[in-house]
């Protein structure tokens, strides 16, 4: 559980870093889930 948290708390935080690189909402959603799916 711990794990899982801790994952969604460095993965939100690549939400800023992914939008001041210019990507819209739907792209960072997309990369946010395919290294969500990475790690489990």
């Amino acid at each position: 559980m711990v794990d899982g948290c801790n994952t969604l708390k460095s993965l939100s935080s690549l939400v800023p870093h992914y939008a001041k690189s210019g990507m819209n909402v739907p792209e960072i959603n997309k990369k946010i889930k395919a290294k969500a799916a990475k790690r489990f």
